[in-house]
C-alpha cells in the first residue's frame, strides 16, 4: 500500500478476505432459507385460496426470492459498522478473540464482531527541551552545551513503517503516552549526546544547528523505535548554546594572568580542584598538554605534573637521539 501523508484522508480499512468470504455464506444461507419459507407460506396460501397449482407456485417463488432480498436488508446493521471521522475503532473477534482496526466510514464486520474501544487517531505528544524551566545540557570533550528542540510522536497512520495502518494503530493503543513520550524522550537526548560529546564546544557551535539537524535527527533515524510503537516522531532541533556555567568559567579565567591563579578562581567560584584543573588544561589553553616526569635522584618525589607549552620539548626523540646528535656536532 502506497504511503499516504495527507491527514485530511483518513486511512483506509484492511478488511481480512475471510470477513467477505464468511459475509458471502452468511448472506447465501440467509437468502436461500428465506426464500423457501416464504415461498411455501405463499403456495400455501394459494392452494388455501383454491388457484391453480402451477400458478400458485410462480407467485410463491417470486414472493420467496423478494423475501429473501429483504432478510439482506435485515441483515445489514449486524454486518457493519460506521466509524466517525478520525477515530479507530477495535473490533474484536468473540471467537476466535483477535482484534482489528476499522476506520471512518462503513465497514464490512461479522456478526460475532464486538466495538472494544475507540482510538483518538489525532492524538500525539509533543513537548519542548531546553524552554525555560526544562532546560537539558549536553557534556562534550571541554565542557557542556545548551540544546533545545521539539519532538512530536503519533500513530502511524499512513504506511510510514511499512506495517499496516491498523496493526500500527493497534501497536500505539497498547502502550500509555507517558510510557512513549519518556522513551521518546531518552531516545533523542541520547542521540544527541552521543553526537556532541566526542566533539569540543566550540566545534559543536561552529557546526551548527542546521547541520546538526541533519546528522542526528534527519526522517527515519529513529525508525527501530517508531516500529516497535507503531508511531512516526520528528525531531526539530531549534537551538544551540554553551552552557551558562561554562561561560561563567571562561569569564573568570579571562580575568587571570596564570594557569595557578585560573584554577584558583575557578574553584573560588564552586568548582571542584579536578574539574578546574581539566578545564583550564583542555578548554582555556589549547596549545599545552600535561607531561609526567621522572628525575634521577628524586625517587622519594611520588608525583609531579604541571603544563607546558607544546613544543617546548621533543618528547618523541630518545636520550638515544639526543646523545648521537651530539657526537655528530663534535
Amino acid at each position: 500500500m502506497a504511503t499516504n501523508t495527507n491527514r485530511l484522508i483518513s486511512p483506509e480499512t484492511q478488511t481480512p478476505a475471510s470477513v467477505y468470504v464468511w459475509l458471502g455464506v452468511l448472506g447465501a444461507t440467509v437468502v436461500v432459507f428465506a426464500t423457501i419459507i416464504v415461498a411455501i407460506l405463499a403456495i400455501l396460501i394459494g392452494l388455501v385460496a383454491d388457484a391453480n397449482l402451477w400458478f400458485a407456485m410462480l407467485i410463491g417463488v417470486i414472493i420467496g426470492m423478494l423475501g429473501g432480498l429483504c432478510s439482506l436488508g435485515y441483515l445489514v446493521p449486524y454486518v457493519t459498522e460506521d466509524v466517525p471521522a478520525y477515530v479507530g475503532r477495535v473490533m474484536v473477534n468473540q471467537w476466535t478473540k483477535t482484534q482489528r482496526v476499522v476506520f471512518q466510514g462503513l465497514n464490512f464486520i461479522l456478526p460475532w464482531e464486538a466495538p472494544a474501544r475507540d482510538i483518538d487517531l489525532q492524538a500525539e505528544i509533543k513537548e519542548v527541551v531546553g524552554k525555560e524551566g526544562n532546560t537539558e545540557t549536553y557534556p562534550t570533550k571541554d565542557g557542556r552545551i545548551m540544546a533545545k528542540y521539539t519532538y512530536t510522536i503519533g500513530p502511524d497512520l499512513w504506511n510510514t513503517n511499512e506495517i499496516e495502518p491498523g496493526t500500527s494503530v493497534l501497536q500505539w493503543s497498547s502502550f500509555k503516552l507517558d510510557t512513549i513520550e519518556i522513551k521518546g524522550r531518552a531516545r533523542f537526548s541520547q542521540a544527541f549526546s552521543d553526537f556532541v560529546k566526542t566533539m569540543s564546544t566550540e566545534d559543536v557551535i561552529k557546526m551548527g544547528k542546521i547541520e546538526i539537524q541533519n546528522t542526528v535527527f534527519p526522517p527515519r533515524a529513529f525508525s527501530e523505535f517508531e516500529k516497535e510503537h507503531g508511531s512516526i516522531s520528528e525531531v526539530i532541533l531549534e537551538d544551540i548554546d554553551r552552557d551558562p556555567a561554562l561561560e561563567k568559567a571562561r569569564e573568570i579565567i579571562a580575568k587571570t594572568e596564570s594557569v595557578a591563579e585560573a584554577i584558583k578562581a575557578l574553584r573560588k567560584s564552586g568548582m571542584t580542584k579536578a574539574r578546574a584543573e581539566e578545564f583550564v588544561e583542555y578548554y582555556s589553553f589549547p596549545n599545552v598538554k600535561k607531561i609526567r616526569l621522572t628525575v634521577k635522584g628524586l625517587e622519594n618525589l611520588t608525583h609531579f605534573s604541571g603544563l607546558i607549552p607544546t613544543g617546548s620539548f621533543d618528547d618523541e626523540k630518545t636520550d638515544g637521539d639526543n646523545k648521537k646528535k651530539k657526537g655528530e656536532k663534535k
